[in-house]
């Protein structure tokens, strides 16, 4: 069991570090934009976690939780510390060091400069780790990873594609467009079909027979209408929050009416 959650958090890493690195890299050598490589990194990123969760024991996954939030913390800590760093102070790091963060850079900040490491970034990790250890493998977990990861990382590259006349202001904050919030919900409904029948063949919801998956199906298009709506409303940095945060409670609330109960309740 140690054995098995040790692993899992280590193969969670080297996914999350080995997204960077690709997306970064394709950044660096200008092969993809950085609205592009910023995205795939969040998808990527994202998609390495929630894969990687369904491999924990079941029951016996405590450690694994702990490790990968954890994990998170480190990360935000870093975003913290890089962002603030001033050029003399990062002209003194080692120079493998050095090109890590450019790298890191290239894959997670739209204009390169690394305070905005402290924005949508530092949000999407925060809010991570919180859903990790609230939520665990629970299928709203599963659901609103969904709508974060696949969801958000649509939004903004389709919104920007096909947004054209459909795109309208969210105060004062940026600009955001119906394709996009329609890609959030499709692209939630998605993930949260394919993970679904991951968590459910690993066993972390109980016998395949015994779930009642139609009822999983409407919840999850009810809680990824109501991520699309906080994508919609949310300012671009911040979105991460208000997904999380509307689809998740519109889940609790399909949970403690009857409707599923299931869905905060797993045996991992």
């Amino acid at each position: 069991v140690v054995e098995q959650n040790v692993a899992g958090v280590v193969a969670i890493i080297i996914g999350v570090v080995g997204s960077v690195e690709v997306f970064g890299f394709l950044g660096e050598q200008k092969w993809v934009s950085p609205v592009i490589s910023r995205k795939f990194t969040h998808v990527s990123v994202g998609s390495c976690m929630l894969t990687g969760m369904s491999c924990f024991p079941l029951g016996h996954s405590w450690p694994g939780r702990l490790g990968i939030s954890s994990i998170l913390m480190v990360f935000l800590f870093a975003f913290a510390f890089l962002a603030h760093m001033t050029d003399q102070q990062f002209a003194k790091l080692p120079p493998l060091l050095a090109a890590r963060v450019r790298r890191l850079e290239k894959a997670c900040c739209r204009t390169g400069k690394r305070i905005e490491l402290m924005g949508g970034t530092f949000l999407y990790c925060a809010v991570l780790a919180q859903l990790v250890v609230f939520g665990w493998t629970s299928p709203l977990n599963v659901i609103s990873f969904s709508v974060l990861i696949i969801g958000d990382g649509l939004a903004d590259p389709v919104g920007r594609t096909f947004g054209g006349g459909m795109q309208y202001r969210v105060g004062n904050f940026g600009t955001k467009s119906l394709p996009g919030n329609l890609a959030c919900f499709l692209g939630g409904m998605a993930g949260s079909l394919f993970w679904g029948s991951l968590f459910l063949w690993a066993g972390h919801w109980g016998p395949a027979g015994s779930f009642d998956w139609g009822r999983y199906v409407s919840s999850a298009a009810m809680c990824c209408m109501a991520g699309a709506v906080g994508e919609a409303v949310g300012p671009p940095d911040a979105d991460n929050v208000t997904i999380m945060l509307f689809s998740n409670l519109f889940g609790y609330y399909l949970a403690s009416s009857g409707h599923a109960p299931f869905l905060v309740t797993t045996l991992g």
